[in-house]
């Protein structure tokens, strides 16, 4: 229900339809021996998914609780992607714990996410078709290196450098035509272009330290620089480059030969995803349209985790408890559309706090040797 110039807008909608999926991964690797301390490991992996949905609507608009109009709409909708994940390990062995390796990783993803639509009047007569075209590519390429090394006999260091490079490239358009004939750009719903360059540079150095009484002490700390440059089909769009230091503290203590305690914080940052910066306006239910924010920025999220982990008998037992604070978090928006009557508009924006506070409980319990519970 909206409210718009006084009057009081009530819209009634549902809808009858049905989902056909297609799902796939393969996986192609090799592991190569160079010498009696190094080895070399490369991946292929593809990835397919592809969703037909087709959604019939029946929707009724009351202005003031008085039915002022009905009408039908017949929407499939295509969502399909596929994947390719490429990676070139190599690890080259010094000593025991003492190593130093070097990672490359290439992802594409491609996604189509069309909508053809059938318009009909109350009486159920054909009036119009319109279509939603819109192709989105997402590449990274992420090359990274890491060395650790033990100092004396109960310390060790740690650290590393890692570069990303994303590409988000999003090309959407609208078609329109009449009951019969050939389809021409809809002058009345947005075509554009996102193009979106996200480049990533970050280092970290951790160190552990083992006491005499069996405490070990791992405190790290990461620094992630974020550059970011974007335009939409006219001009470009402002945003900001930013920082983010990321540390983490484990402390773990074991209290017999098959129990131990474990207490761990760490600062996570999650990126938005592909669909949340589409600023496609999708409105293949023109009752509830979604349009992506490519000015989001990363939520920050903080963690605290106390676990006990156990063996008793033929039992193995995790308990933790947990509790999380993000801050900037994206939150879906919806609010009434200024311009179509009775319809929401849903948006993500970075405005989220939330608290969250919980325990797991994991159990894995042998009843036979072959048999297990968990």
């Amino acid at each position: 229900t909206t409210w718009k110039e006084g009057n009081t807008i009530l819209t009634k909608q549902s809808a009858d339809g049905s989902d056909n999926g297609m799902f796939g991964r393969y996986n192609l690797g090799f592991d190569y021996d160079l010498g009696k301390n190094q080895s070399l490991t490369a991946g292929v992996a593809f990835g397919t998914r592809n969703m037909a949905r087709t959604l019939d609507y029946t929707t009724n608009l009351f202005t003031n609780s008085n039915l002022t109009s009905k009408s039908y709409r017949d929407v499939t909708s295509k969502d399909a992607s596929n994947s390719v994940d490429i990676n070139v390990d190599y690890i080259r062995t010094f000593k025991p714990s003492q190593e130093w390796s070097f990672s490359t990783l290439y992802s594409q993803n491609s996604l189509k996410n069309n909508f053809d639509a059938d318009l009909l009047n109350s009486s159920e007569t054909l009036l119009s078709r319109q279509k939603n075209l819109n192709n989105n590519t997402n590449r990274e390429f992420t090359v990274q290196t890491d060395y650790q090394t033990p100092i004396k006999t109960n310390q060790m260091l740690e650290f590393g450098v890692k570069g990303i490079i994303r590409q988000v490239n999003s090309d959407f358009l609208y078609q329109f035509a009449g009951p019969t004939g050939s389809f021409a750009t809809d002058v009345r719903n947005p075509a554009g272009t996102l193009d979106y360059s996200q480049s990533i540079a970050s280092g970290y150095l951790s160190y552990t330290y083992s006491t005499k009484n069996k405490y070990t002490f791992k405190v790290g700390s990461r620094y992630e620089y974020t550059t970011i440059d974007a335009k939409d089909q006219t001009s470009a769009i402002v945003i900001p480059a930013y920082g983010n230091l990321v540390p983490s503290i484990n402390i773990s203590k074991p209290l017999s030969s098959v129990s131990t305690l474990k207490l761990a914080y760490n600062k996570r940052i999650q990126r938005p995803g592909l669909q949340q910066l589409n600023p496609n306006f999708n409105s293949a239910n023109p009752q509830n349209i979604n349009i992506g924010n490519p000015n989001l920025s990363p939520e920050i999220a903080d963690n605290l985790e106390l676990s006990l982990s156990t063996s008793i008998k033929k039992t193995y037992l995790n308990i933790s408890l947990f509790g999380r604070q993000t801050n900037n978090g994206i939150t879906r928006i919806t609010l009434p559309s200024d311009t179509l009557l009775g319809a929401l508009v849903t948006t993500w924006q970075n405005i989220g706090k939330e608290k969250t506070f919980g325990a797991n409980i994991f159990g894995n319990f042998f009843i036979t040797p072959k048999w297990t519970i968990n």
